[in-house]
């Protein structure tokens, strides 16, 4: 029996959902901390491919840690609880969210239309004779069935996925630089209350960026899970 060989793949979300989001936090912190920066500066500056290499695969390290975190605090506290999943935004029945709410969300609070979202619970309920009472299920029973049958749709999604997945985790990362003037070692790069402000306001549009491809995903699975054909 000939044996199969396994490949490992380097998806695009290593790059933008990790590398990236822990290169921004150790540049951040380098270019604001005394300690942070003299360890940094000498494996960069070294020559060699292996401090490269562990500059690379620290940052990588630290990207899943930020991950973690704004996967927690982002999603799961501030958006899950105040703001709401997209799934819950569009299929409430009327729109009562403050004019001064959207302003800073365009878009995000608009609901369906009543007509379709009955199409796509009268497809659920053909597909799966089942009616889900809670918006996760209906979310991920579309999302499982245009997986399966569009595979198009799938792959737009999936590419809403990796770009949400970098604007939260680049929204954490810039999160956690605001404090970073409150530590021993502040090199004093610019003045301690606009480098806050400039990290809190870069983490901000950031985080609108995430609702707004958040929701993308969302529409992209409804709208092609209606259409889809098993």
């Amino acid at each position: 029996m000939k044996e199969e060989s396994s490949k490992v793949s380097f998806w695009a979300y290593d790059i933008f959902g990790y590398l990236l989001p822990g290169l921004v936090l150790i540049v951040g912190f380098a270019k604001s901390n005394q300690w942070v920066y003299d360890n940094v500066h000498l494996h960069w500056t070294s020559g060699s491919y292996a401090d490269y290499a562990i500059i690379l695969g620290i940052a990588y390290t630290i990207g899943h840690l930020v991950s973690g975190l704004s996967s927690f605090a982002l999603e799961r506290l501030l958006l899950r609880h105040i703001l709401k999943y997209p799934t819950q935004q569009m299929f409430k029945e009327s729109d009562n969210t403050s004019k001064y709410v959207k302003l800073f969300f365009p878009g995000y609070f608009r609901p369906y239309s009543k007509d379709f979202q009955k199409s796509v619970k009268d497809k659920i309920k053909k597909e799966f004779d089942i009616e889900p009472s809670e918006e996760h299920d209906l979310f991920w029973l579309s999302w499982s069935f245009v997986c399966a049958n569009h595979p198009v749709a799938y792959k737009r999604a999936t590419h809403f996925l990796e770009l949400y997945g970098f604007s939260r985790n680049m929204s954490m990362s810039f999160l956690m630089l605001v404090p970073s003037t409150w530590f021993v070692s502040w090199t004093n790069t610019m003045n301690g209350y606009l480098w806050s402000l400039g990290a809190l306001f870069a983490a901000w549009i950031l985080f609108v960026n995430y609702t707004k491809l958040l929701r993308r995903l969302n529409d992209e699975v409804y709208r092609a899970f209606v259409v889809s054909k098993p």
